[in-house]
């Protein structure tokens, strides 16, 4: 069975919950117009964000890398799904290709800093 988190059975069902309708909305999409369609496509990114700093917040409360690290995994795929989605056809020249690559340098760099923060806070919180 899939632990989501370990600190509190309500989370566990509610990230469950959250990442099931995130997939299961896509199938919605088949019958949408266009603006149903970005409605449900916004709607299932933002339960996946959500459930990605409810990882990051219960990790950091019970102190565990393991669940801090999956919520910014989690996080990192949604943006860079989206960026794919929204500038894909801008990424066919060579000086939008280059730009696209510093930015997602930037954003990793930026979201692994954060991320080691808040494992060290966390650990700090704890007494190890």
């Amino acid at each position: 069975p899939i632990r989501f988190f370990s600190s509190d059975k309500r989370l566990q069902a509610g990230a469950r919950i959250a990442l099931a309708v995130s997939m299961i909305s896509a199938f919605l999409l088949f019958d949408a117009s266009a603006a149903g369609a970005k409605t449900i496509a916004i709607l299932a990114n933002a339960l996946l964000t959500l459930t990605g700093l409810a990882f990051i917040f219960d990790g950091s409360k019970t102190s565990k890398e393991k669940e801090i690290n999956h919520g910014a995994a989690l996080i990192f795929l949604v943006i860079i799904t989206r960026f794919v989605d929204i500038f894909g056809s801008l990424v066919r020249s060579g000086m939008a290709f280059i730009a696209a690559g510093l930015l997602f340098a930037a954003l990793a760099w930026g979201l692994n800093k954060g991320r080691k923060a808040i494992i060290a806070n966390s650990a700090v919180k704890a007494g190890l």
